[in-house]
This record gives C-alpha cells, sequence and structure tokens, in this order.
C-alpha cells in the first residue's frame, strides 16, 4: 500500500481535489477519467499497470528520473499493426494463462481436452487435438508438449503485440537455432490453423461497405448490396484476386459455450450460482443476487430450474469486427 500512497500523493500535489484524472490500474490502463477516490479504490483492488512507471499522465515531465529496473512506458496509441487478435485488456490475463497452475492454464486445457475425449464427449472433434498433445516438443521433452508450447507463443505475441512478420522471423530462428526441435511450425498461419482445431477460429463474413447487409446465407453469392446495390469488391485489376470491401470476424458463440462443459471442473463453476450460492438479504455478491437476474427467473421457470442453463451478455464497447 505504500506504493499506492505514494501514488495519490504525486498526484494531490499536482491536481486539485476535485480534478478527474486518468486511472492507471490494470483494468483501465489509463483509458478512463475518473475521480481520485476512485482511481485510488482502482489500484488497491487492481494493481495499478507495471508498464506505468513513468507517470507522464499524472505530471510526471519527460525529464524526471527513472530508477534503475524500471520498465519504459508503452503509449497508449502504440501501433499495433500485422495482428488478427486484440490485445489484451488486463496485462494479467496473459500471464495467469500461462504462468498460473493455480488456474491451470495451458496444461489444463490440454487436460480438458483428454478428459472430455476419454468419456466420448466430442471424441472425433479433439482426436487430432490429442494425438498433438501427445507429441513431445523435441527427443525426451518432459516439461512442454509440442501443443503447450505453441500455445504459450501464441500468449506471448499477442500479449506483447509482436507483428506476424516479426513472429515468423523469430519461428525461423528458433528453428535454424534449434536442430533437434523438429515439430515446430514454420510460421504464425501454421499456428493460427493448429489452434482453429481447438475450436478458437472465426467465421469471415463480407459486409457492405456502408454496413448495410452481410453478404451471407441467401446473399453469400452477390456481388451487389441487397440494400443499396453497391459493389461488394474494391476495384481490381482483370484476373486478381476479389477483395471485398469489409470483412466481419464472427466467433461462433456455440462451441464457446460448451467449452464450459467439457471440463468437470468448469461446469461445477457454471451450476454455482444455483447450487453452492447462499443468498443474503439486502447483499448483492453476484448477478442472481440482482432484481433483473430474479425477473428473468420468475418469467422464465423452465429455463431457471435447469441450473446448466447460461445467461449470456455481449458487450461490444472498444472492440473492431473489421480490424
Amino acid at each position: 500500500m505504500d506504493g499506492v500512497e505514494q501514488f495519490m500523493a504525486h498526484v494531490r500535489a499536482r491536481y486539485r481535489p476535485h480534478e478527474e484524472i486518468k486511472c492507471p490500474c490494470r483494468k483501465c490502463l489509463n483509458q478512463r477519467d475518473k475521480s481520485q477516490a476512485e482511481v485510488q479504490e482502482h489500484i488497491e483492488i487492481n494493481g495499478i499497470s507495471k508498464m506505468y512507471t513513468s507517470w507522464i499522465h499524472h505530471g510526471e515531465g519527460d525529464n524526471d528520473v527513472v530508477q534503475d529496473g524500471e520498465l519504459p512506458v508503452v503509449p497508449e496509441d502504440m501501433s499495433w499493426d500485422g495482428n488478427d487478435q486484440a490485445p489484451l485488456d488486463d496485462e494479467g490475463q496473459a500471464e495467469d494463462v500461462i504462468l498460473d497452475d493455480s488456474e491451470r492454464g495451458v496444461q489444463g486445457l490440454i487436460q480438458d481436452l483428454y478428459t472430455a475425449a476419454s468419456h466420448g464427449v466430442g471424441a472425433n472433434l479433439y482426436k487430432q487435438i490429442m494425438e498433438e498433445a501427445k507429441r513431445e516438443l523435441y527427443p525426451g521433452c518432459t516439461e512442454e508438449s509440442r501443443l503447450s508450447f505453441i500455445i504459450k507463443m501464441l500468449h506471448i505475441k499477442v500479449y506483447n503485440r509482436i507483428t506476424n512478420f516479426g513472429f515468423d522471423a523469430m519461428l525461423e530462428l528458433l528453428s535454424t537455432s534449434f536442430k533437434n526441435v523438429t515439430s515446430l511450425p514454420k510460421s504464425y498461419n501454421e499456428m493460427k490453423a493448429l489452434l482453429r482445431k481447438l475450436g478458437f477460429g472465426y467465421v469471415s463474413i463480407h459486409v457492405c461497405k456502408y454496413d448495410c447487409a452481410l453478404f451471407w446465407k441467401d446473399h453469400e453469392e452477390d456481388d451487389h448490396c441487397p440494400v443499396c446495390g453497391f459493389t461488394r469488391w474494391k476495384v481490381n485489376k482483370e484476373g486478381k484476386k476479389k477483395v471485398p470491401h469489409k470483412v466481419l470476424r464472427y466467433f461462433p458463440i456455440i462451441p464457446c459455450l460448451q467449452r464450459l462443459f467439457i471440463s468437470k471442473q468448469r461446469a461445477q463453476y457454471a451450476r454455482w450460482h444455483k447450487e453452492k450460492r447462499v443468498a443474503v438479504e439486502n447483499e448483492m455478491r453476484h448477478p442472481a443476487d440482482g432484481e433483473a437476474w430474479k425477473e428473468f427467473d420468475d418469467t422464465f421457470k423452465s429455463f431457471a430450474d435447469d441450473p446448466r442453463s447460461l445467461r449470456l451478455a455481449i458487450a461490444t464497447d472498444g472492440f473492431n469486427p473489421f480490424g
């Protein structure tokens, strides 16, 4: 807590008491303006961003001294070219998946696949993944499987915003420097293909340039928008591959929901609100304690009676479907 007090003392010396400031916690990442009291609460709960060592958004000048061992600040408007997946908002998320054994991480995901297949759940779907999970990274390697190493590499790529070109160069270096590691993919595209087999891919759907309609289902083969009539394609030289004006990345929701029940442990978490939660009067500790949830249960009783039923909320704030 000494660090929090030091930061807040720095802020109070430079801002008026009621002046809002940017919140540098690991959730907000200097993207949201909040009151100083809210900022202090956020930092105490979420922790301050590890990359925010020079407080440039809170009055610290460029000439202030940076102590030994501190990391440089990553600008908020840092470009992010070459990645097909969005960077993680919570800087601890990727670290948790890779390092935190209590959350099971990559090894837990692989174990889920084994468990599901051994019980006949999606056995055909995961047969090839099981074979991949058994493959050694190199002869005699017991610390990592080929699959776990690949997943960790992809997390590092997204977490550090490494471009496709840079990632391919890193893979090439690994393949030429470690001759005994012969099973690694040679490019980012090969790694993505493997990831899709885990069910984490997306569907590309062409979109009208003016967002009138999707070229999907009945309009999948159309060359012009069914609403405004504008062409689906950019102007191309004759004989070249057609390029759409816009492409929507659609992540099918059903496989995501099914994965919640592949693992016995995760399935128990999904049913916790019905089977283990203890309601306390006038206290809200879970969305199930809220009036909206209770009203939904009263309206759809058969849905609410089954603890496996899932309520779905989707937020698109800040998400670019065409990026």
